[in-house]
C-alpha cells in the first residue's frame, strides 16, 4: 500500500518547520506529501499583532537569513528582528574596552550587520506561515508508536495512523521518535545553569552583542528592537 506521506516531520520547532518547507521548496518533494506533527502548531505569523515577549531568542547569521528566504519566512522574521552590528567579547580581568577585548564590526567585513536577535515564537510562527502558505499539513498530534517497515514507517497517534516513506524526528533532546526508532542518544551534564530574562540598561545596546566571560561563566546582552536586551 502506498503511504500516505512521502515524509513526516515530527516537531514543529524552527528545525522541524524549515526542514518541513525546504523539503518543499528545494527537494522537489510536493508538498501534498509532507506533513508536520506536533502537540502544539504554532500560529502563523500575524504582523497586526506585536508577538508576546519569549525570553529564547536565536542569534541568526547570514547563512541563517539564506535559509529562511529560501523558505520564504525571512520577511516575517526580518520585520521583528533586531539587527546587530558588532559583537564585543572580553574577559573578566580586562577592560572592555582595551585592547584585550575581541570586536567584530560588520563595517570592516562590508556588511550592513552581522546578523539579527530573533524570538523563538517569531521563528516559529514565520515559518509555519510558510508551510502553510506552501500546503503542507500540520496536525495537532502526539505520537503514541512508530513501526518501521521495508518501504514504510507507520506512526500511531490515538486512533489515527499515518504512514510515510520517510520520519523526520525533530522533536528536541528528548526525542520521543528517537526513542520508539531504538535509537541510543548519550547524555553528558555539564553541571550549569543559565538565567535568561529581558533587561533594561542604563546605556543604549549600540546594536551591539556583549559577552564578557567571568571565572565560573558567562554573561551576555542580545540587543532586540526596543533598546532591551535579553
Amino acid at each position: 500500500m502506498k503511504p500516505e506521506f512521502e515524509v513526516i516531520v515530527v516537531g514543529a520547532g524552527p528545525i522541524g518547520l524549515a526542514t518541513a518547507v525546504l523539503l518543499a521548496r528545494q527537494a522537489g518533494i510536493p508538498a501534498a506529501g509532507i506533513a508536520v506533527l506536533d502537540r502544539r502548531i504554532p500560529a502563523s505569523f500575524d504582523v497586526t499583532t506585536p508577538p508576546p515577549v519569549d525570553l529564547r531568542v536565536f542569534a541568526l547569521s547570514r547563512a541563517s537569513e539564506r535559509i529562511l528566504r529560501a523558505a520564504g519566512a525571512w520577511d516575517d522574521v526580518a520585520s521583528q528582528a533586531a539587527p546587530y552590528e558588532r559583537m564585543q567579547v572580553w574577559h573578566a580581568d580586562v577592560p572592555p574596552h582595551g585592547g584585550d577585548a575581541l570586536i567584530f564590526d560588520a563595517a570592516e567585513a562590508g556588511e550592513r550587520d552581522l546578523g539579527v536577535i530573533a524570538q523563538n515564537n517569531v521563528l516559529q510562527a514565520a515559518l509555519a506561515g510558510a508551510a502553510r502558505r506552501g500546503g503542507i499539513t500540520l496536525e495537532e498530534r502526539e505520537v503514541d508508536a512508530l513501526e518501521q517497515d521495508r518501504d514504510v514507517v507507520r506512526l500511531r497517534s490515538g486512533t489515527r495512523e499515518l504512514s510515510a516513506r520517510l520520519v523526520v524526528g525533530a522533536d528536541g533532546a528528548r526525542s520521543r521518535v528517537r526513542e520508539l526508532a531504538g535509537l541510543a542518544a548519550r547524555r553528558t551534564d555539564y553541571g550549569q545553569i543559565a538565567i535568561v530574562a529581558m533587561v533594561h540598561t542604563e546605556r543604549p545596546h549600540q546594536r551591539t552583542a556583549w559577552q564578557r566571560f567571568l571565572g565560573d561563566g558567562t554573561l551576555a546582552f542580545l540587543p532586540l528592537r526596543d533598546g532591551s536586551s535579553r
